[in-house]
């Protein structure tokens, strides 16, 4: 009888041990952590006469996982950094800041590369949406308080390249 309850007591852990190590952080598999920077291109936001008020290295978001994933599950990021969303341009794209861990300012940009919308310090983790009020082709989210440090605003321009050899569009 003591044999028997051994055997099973030891089955009983080797199949514990087992499920334990079936069960493996998903987090591991995703790569473990926050993505991290990709360093993408550069972006310059420009005032009425031409002058440089910002640089920013870029992180550019093309394809629709890119899109989709923006910045979720970061939290944190350098404050010459961003993240530019290249759209077709051809409705306006609200975003939301659900799994988004930090507060961000964002910049919404029309055809003719200039800024037509700032919402600055969103809520991180909101599910509510935070609508374009016009046709965005880009839309740049930048560190919260960006904005205001550089004095960006409605009317700036943009001007951005990719640092590989593709030209943007």
């Amino acid at each position: 009888m003591k044999k028997i309850l051994y055997t099973l007591l030891l089955v009983s852990l080797v199949f514990w041990l087992f499920s334990c190590r079936a069960q493996a952080d998903p987090e591991a598999e995703q790569g473990a952590g926050a993505p991290k920077f990709r360093h993408d291109g550069v972006l310059r936001v420009l005032d009425a006469a031409g002058n440089v008020k910002a640089t920013f290295q870029i992180e550019i978001a093309t394809t629709e996982m890119e899109l989709r994933q923006g910045l979720k599950f970061r939290d944190s990021m350098e404050d010459d950094q961003g993240m530019l969303f290249v759209f077709d341009g051809s409705e306006p794209r609200g975003f939301w800041m659900e799994d988004t861990y930090m507060p961000l300012d964002m910049l919404f940009i029309d055809y003719s590369n200039t800024i037509f919308q700032i919402e600055e310090n969103t809520e991180p983790f909101s599910t509510e949406l935070i609508d374009a009020e016009g046709f965005n082709l880009y839309t740049l989210e930048v560190k919260a308080g960006t904005c205001a440090k550089h004095n960006i605003t409605v009317g700036d321009k943009i001007e951005w390249e990719k640092i590989s050899s593709q030209a943007s569009p």
